[in-house]
């Protein structure tokens, strides 16, 4: 394995950002319209913190191993193979499908003559240079990025709230059709996406140099995730109201476009635009995680 290792905050960046993603650009959680907010908010709680649980209890019986090298001691070596063959096949179907959403938002809102496969090239020759340089150069990047993500993100809030588009009402009625439809609707769409998709930290869990706190680091970020995903499309919705937010691909970009302040303060799209690159970035990049010498071995 890479003899690099990241601290407890650079893990709850790097966890923070993956979760976010596209997940904060798109019309997460549209299944359940006006519910989706709470939806996402008890996926996250109860969906989320499980499988990150389930996921740090394994870490804590293979400290140093990865996911691909313990299924091979937990199911046999062939079946282990196999799963490890089909866990790499998810990653890399997870990162083909996030980068095509970053793609067709960026050729739709502003590189419109631009190629989308000239985008997808600058974003994968990015991502080889920072995760050549190893998994602690990922880590201090994520610790700024996310300072610079937030940033944007309380500029947007703030933005939003001045511009009077905001309309409360349009998230009423509360659970209309009671707590199991809301249950119903999140699951298990709103449990896998992104929670589930933390199956590749399984691979970065044993990069952390104090193994100790990874349950508290981990949970805490999926938590920290949830409610931001969660308040951001609270804000979608009522902004957009229910029914242009299930309909829109990109409801976060829609809500933006909204914004006037003062009658000449508008088009505040790089502000999503910004925030998709860099979510973006990190959700492909930590799927794109390239195996250990020992993974590679195991799967020859």
């Amino acid at each position: 394995m890479e003899n690099g290792k990241i601290n407890a905050l650079q893990m709850f960046c790097l966890i923070v950002l993956f979760a976010l993603g596209t997940s904060i650009v798109v019309s997460y959680g549209a299944e359940a319209k006006r519910d989706a907010w709470l939806a996402i908010l008890l996926g996250g709680f109860f969906g989320g913190t499980l499988i990150f649980m389930v996921y740090s209890s394994l870490y804590r019986l293979y400290p140093n191993l990865s996911l691909i090298l313990y299924a091979q001691q937990i199911a046999g070596k062939w079946i282990g193979w196999l799963l490890g063959v089909a866990f790499i096949i998810y990653f890399i179907h997870g990162a083909a499908r996030d980068l095509r959403d970053y793609g067709e938002l960026l050729t739709a809102s502003m590189f419109t003559e631009t190629p989308l496969f000239i985008i997808h090239v600058m974003m994968i020759l990015t991502m080889i240079y920072v995760l050549r340089l190893g998994i602690e150069v990922l880590g201090r990047v994520a610790e700024l990025s996310f300072v610079i993500i937030f940033g944007l993100g309380i500029t947007g809030i703030i933005s939003v709230l001045l511009s009077n588009k905001v309309a409360l009402n349009q998230l009423s009625p509360i659970m209309e059709n009671g707590l199991k439809r809301v249950l119903s609707d999140s699951f298990p769409s709103l449990f896998v996406v992104p929670w589930g998709e933390m199956l590749t930290f399984t691979l970065i869990l044993p990069y952390l140099n104090n193994p100790r706190s990874v349950m508290k680091v981990g949970l805490s970020a999926v938590l920290f995730s949830a409610v931001t995903l969660s308040f951001t499309i609270m804000l979608n919705i009522s902004v957009l109201g229910a029914d242009v937010f299930t309909r829109s691909n990109f409801a976060l970009f829609e809500t933006i476009r909204r914004v006037s302040l003062m009658e000449f303060i508008e088009r505040l799209d790089p502000i999503v635009l910004l925030t998709l690159i860099i979510g973006d970035f990190f959700k492909v990049g930590i799927f794109f995680m390239p195996p250990s010498l020992e993974q590679r071995i195991c799967l020859r």
